[in-house]
């Protein structure tokens, strides 16, 4: 019995360990591409957020495509890229608690279809929807890759695929990637 329970605590401490960099990177994408981008005056403490659970703008991507982005950044390591195709093979893993002071909703694409419906239930939404993806990283935890979009409605988007590296605990945008606009 005291083996199984100092099993499952080391289980949970290796999750929160190999999650840390994850809620880092989301943290700073919303902060960077959300939070700065926002019209001035507009309080995001009392607003809300909401998130798509699967991206329905990021195109999935297989192995194979590597060499179009390495093209992109020289510096892309190929086990970062592999390890975002396999993570996004499965549904979004994001931690929305995670946030203090941000109110994120997570939504499913049927959801997110009825903005007049979103509006309702949200008075305090932004008007956009976001879109993460799973995030990607090397073996040696210093690099990442992953996906944001955004949609304010109909023809009003953009995604962009984004290559993190870490330096000294903190987390870099190193190259952003266009993936598609309207």
């Amino acid at each position: 019995m005291g083996n199984t329970i100092l099993i499952i605590l080391m289980l949970c401490l290796n999750v929160a360990v190999y999650s840390q960099p994850e809620n880092k990177i989301y943290k700073k994408i919303i902060h960077d591409y959300v939070l700065k981008q926002s019209q001035p005056n507009f309080k995001y403490s009392s607003t809300k957020l909401i998130v798509l659970e699967d991206p329905i703008n990021m195109r999935k991507l297989n192995t194979n495509e590597f060499s179009r982005f390495k093209e992109k950044y020289k510096k892309l390591d190929e086990y970062t890229f592999i390890d975002f195709v396999k993570k996004n093979q499965v549904g979004l893993n994001f931690d929305s608690s995670s946030f203090s002071g941000i109110d994120i909703v997570m939504v499913n694409k049927e959801q997110s279809k009825n903005w007049n419906q979103l509006y309702s239930l949200y008075p305090n939404w932004n008007g956009s929807i976001l879109e993460l993806s799973n995030i990607g990283f090397n073996k040696e935890r210093d690099q990442a890759f992953v996906y944001y979009g955004f949609s304010s409605g109909p023809g009003v988007g953009g995604g962009i695929y984004i290559v993190f590296e870490k330096k000294r605990e903190e987390w870099k945008p190193k190259k952003v990637i266009p993936a598609w606009a309207t």
